[in-house]
């Protein structure tokens, strides 16, 4: 997985294996940015959506449809933007999200999405910022706080 430009320079996300090569991953509306895989093959990383803002996304493969599918994970409280860093077995998604709308004094925290659940959990910050940057199958999340402080969830 990983990202390239196309002909226009929008960048579009793409899993690759043996067997299929490099195949585009679906976006929002946009631009597409795959981060990290897990195990069983999804896919995390951030989607550009109509109104221009790049949201956490989680791709899985429908064996049914034969087609990669985007959910789009939203962001935290009134955030225009996020995005997914680290996926683990059972398709647990982290990353940060901005807490507050526009662009001045923009607050981000680290999230942690599990599967059908309803929106995103903030996981906090020690200060104003947060990022989770990776989470392993017993759920517990890496990344940093504050002053680029590295923080343990659990």
């Amino acid at each position: 997985m990983g990202v390239s430009q196309d002909a226009s320079n929008v960048g579009r996300g793409f899993h690759w294996d043996s067997t299929g090569g490099m195949v585009e991953l679906p976006s929002l509306d946009g631009n597409t940015v795959a981060m990290a895989i897990n195990n069983a093959g999804e896919v995390t990383g951030s989607s550009t959506d109509g109104a221009g803002n790049a949201h956490a996304v989680r791709w899985t493969y429908s064996v049914t449809d034969q087609r990669w599918v985007v959910e789009d994970l939203g962001t935290l409280a009134d955030g225009c933007c996020s995005v997914g860093h680290g996926i683990n077995s059972r398709g647990d998604v982290v990353g940060w999200s901005n807490t507050t709308p526009g662009t001045r004094r923009v607050v981000q925290h680290a999230f942690l999405a599990a599967p059908g659940s309803q929106g995103l959990a903030d996981l906090g910050a020690l200060g104003r910022n947060s990022a989770a940057w990776d989470v392993n199958d017993a759920n517990v999340v890496v990344g940093e706080s504050g002053s680029n402080h590295a923080v343990i969830w659990n």
